[in-house]
């Protein structure tokens, strides 16, 4: 089964409960579903690096600490510019734009190894973002110092708010893990990332099935063509991941949905 489709299938759960559970609501927490830009990409997840050379974000089977992949951050200084390597994720395409439940912790936590060397520094952060994507809590950086060994990092956690007018009608978690090298060509840092999680709970009623498209209770040829032409036209009935467009991304969540066979 996809990892990518944990969510999706949790969303199921409690569209046939009526009841909100706390799940992890982290899409591809272990790197293992590769993305549509390549092996060295990950679903769910964006990537980021700059400065000195040879800084690189990307998924690698260099070190994972389960299955086959992790995600490699190497950081480098070079003289008078600092180096950085980022992943980060919004839940709002993990779990198919369903919100956090209000008044509910949200906690990151994932597992982390490398060498810091001069100048290095590890930052992880937890940030609740509202609809429009405005930061509403948030962890603050917290540091961290890869070493040889396999570490587990976890944040406080952070309580998502009442329910308001929009923006403020829907929550999400938004992770952000970073690796930072000195400007100054000795600086360097390296992180192998795997096993990330947000632990935190959906609103009751979740998402529908999207592999379903045309509610007819079976995953089939159907399902795509119908899909296909809602999303051609832009009706609103093909954003299945509810961030409010039509566009890559719900093809994205439709196929891996309509690929494992169901939600």
């Amino acid at each position: 089964m996809l990892n990518n489709s944990r969510v999706v299938i949790v969303g199921a759960i409690l569209v046939a409960t009526g009841q909100a559970m706390a799940v992890d609501v982290c899409g591809n927490g272990g790197f293992e579903d590769e993305g549509f830009d390549g092996p060295n990409s990950a679903f769910y997840w964006h990537s980021f690096a700059s400065g000195g050379p040879g800084s690189v974000s990307e998924r690698s089977t260099l070190s994972p600490f389960t299955g086959t992949y992790a995600q490699h951050l190497l950081a480098n200084g070079a003289d008078a510019m600092g180096g950085t390597a980022v992943v980060t994720q919004n839940t709002i395409d993990a779990t198919g734009g369903v919100s956090l439940e209000p008044g509910t912790p949200a906690v990151l936590s994932f597992n982390a190894r490398g060498a810091a060397g001069p100048g290095g520094v590890g930052f992880y952060a937890l940030r609740i973002l509202n609809s429009s994507g405005a930061i509403v809590s948030d962890t603050g950086l917290q540091v961290y110092f890869p070493n040889n060994n396999w570490a587990h990092f976890t944040t406080r956690p952070l309580t998502v708010p009442a329910f308001g007018a929009a923006p403020n009608d829907a929550y999400f978690a938004y992770v952000e893990i970073v690796v930072a090298a000195g400007a100054f060509a000795a600086s360097t840092i390296e992180a192998h990332i795997d096993g990330v999680a947000i632990d935190a709970t959906l609103v009751a009623g979740g998402p529908p099935c999207p592999a379903d498209y045309n509610g007819d209770g079976g995953v089939d040829g159907t399902d795509v063509e119908v899909f296909f032409t809602d999303w051609g036209n832009g009706d609103a009935r093909a954003d299945v991941n509810g961030d409010g467009g039509v566009d890559g991304t719900d093809v994205e969540v439709f196929f891996r949905a309509w690929e494992n066979g169901g939600c």
